[in-house]
């Protein structure tokens, strides 16, 4: 089921592969790629790209960001396939996919030994990523956040699965890699370890055995990411670049930089409440069930959230900008919250609830629709912004 919603996905997305990929990022990163292959020098120097941007952040010797997503980009760019390669992107949702659907089926099987008792639900929340409108925006484009997204998705999902399979140490060891992967591609894919560290320190594992599984994640992702951090470091003398905060004439002579900048601090989670307002439906009865029961579903999937929604969000406001992209990780954590409080939904009987949630994903998913047909677009906008009600 899970492989046909993800083929779903793709199939939703074959427009996307007339798109011609001219903003500024994607150029970034298609000549980066070209850098690589014509000259062996992964900087943006000698570029004719160069001189159309601030030479403060991008004229140095060696690119701020690690080079996996521009790696990945060279097949394309030896054959001029700049419209295929969006498959890189299209493959970012995809794991994005399969990592809910990993995740809920375990949910599932953590709740009933026989998870065909809630096969009814088992579909709904796969509908809602394999047509989320912030992750089908991003992975129209030619920016590493879909990519990032996934790679921390499955890797959560495969530290999941070490917490209730067989081979622990292999699901361990492959969380690590894919970890280590999201942080090759743009280095806060590194705290998708905060997701790890969750799903570990609070199995039923003794503390001898948990500290063995952190180590056991943790050294393939070191060393993946470790040789570019030491070249980083042997470069600039500093482990993160620091100077890739817009600079004055970026400011200046972008006018999507400058409104990105003047956002409110509530940017994504009035975003989010546009968006997909099914997740503070979610929230609520979660609240609700903890109030009276003593017990709340959604821990995992809430710990995910705060992780990509906080950071995020202390990043606009330190200078960085708000862009919904930024918080791409942190959409496969709504989907798995219709897993954790579907189930204690099915087990009181009240239908009510599952057309209420299939209405809200679908009316999310009609928000995707316009970034699968028109790619003039940088930031996702709402339904309800689009139409002039709302103004963020």
């Amino acid at each position: 089921m899970t492989l046909a919603f993800a083929a779903f996905s793709c199939i939703l997305k074959l427009n996307t592969l007339n798109f011609d990929h001219e903003e500024t990022d994607e150029q970034v990163y298609w000549h980066l790629a070209e850098n690589i292959l014509k000259k062996g020098e992964y900087s943006l120097r000698g570029t004719e790209l160069l001189p159309t941007l601030s030479q403060e952040i991008y004229n140095r010797p060696l690119f701020h960001h690690p080079p996996l997503f521009p790696w990945l980009l060279i097949p394309f760019v030896k054959s001029g396939a700049i419209h295929a390669a969006i498959i890189i992107s299209w493959f970012g949702h995809l794991l994005a996919i399969f990592s809910v659907g990993i995740i809920g089926y375990g949910i599932m099987k953590k709740h009933s030994a026989d998870p065909a008792h809630y096969i009814d639900w088992y579909w709904i929340p796969l509908l809602g990523i394999a047509t989320d409108p912030v992750l089908t925006f991003v992975s129209a484009n030619l920016w590493i956040d879909s990519l990032m997204a996934g790679l921390i998705a499955f890797s959560a999902a495969l530290v999941y699965l070490s917490t209730c399979a067989e081979r622990k140490n292999l699901y361990l060891i492959l969380g690590g890699i894919f970890l280590g992967l999201a942080g090759l591609a743009k280095i806060p894919g590194l705290l998708g370890a905060g997701l790890a560290w969750f799903l570990i320190l609070t199995s039923k594992e003794s503390s001898r055995d948990k500290t063995k599984h952190l180590i056991l994640f943790h050294i393939p992702c070191i060393i993946l990411v470790l040789p570019w951090f030491i070249i980083f470091y042997r470069q600039y003398g500093v482990l993160l670049p620091g100077w890739i905060k817009p600079d004055e004439w970026l400011i200046k002579n972008n006018a999507f930089i400058s409104s990105m900048l003047h956002r409110p601090f509530y940017y994504y989670i009035a975003k989010i409440i546009l968006t997909q307002p099914l997740f503070f439906v979610l929230l609520f009865l979660s609240i609700l069930r903890l109030v009276r029961q003593k017990k709340f579903s959604l821990p995992f999937p809430f710990f995910w959230f705060l992780v990509f929604l906080l950071i995020p969000t202390w990043q606009g406001i330190a200078g960085h900008g708000f862009q919904m992209r930024y918080i791409a990780p942190l959409f496969p954590s709504l989907y798995l919250m219709i897993y954790s409080e579907g189930i204690s939904i099915a087990e009181t009987r009240r239908n009510f609830y599952k057309p209420f949630v299939i209405m809200l994903l679908v009316f999310a998913a009609i928000q995707a629709t316009m970034y699968l047909f028109w790619s003039e677009y940088e930031e996702f906008f709402s339904l309800a912004e689009l139409i002039g009600i709302i103004k963020l």
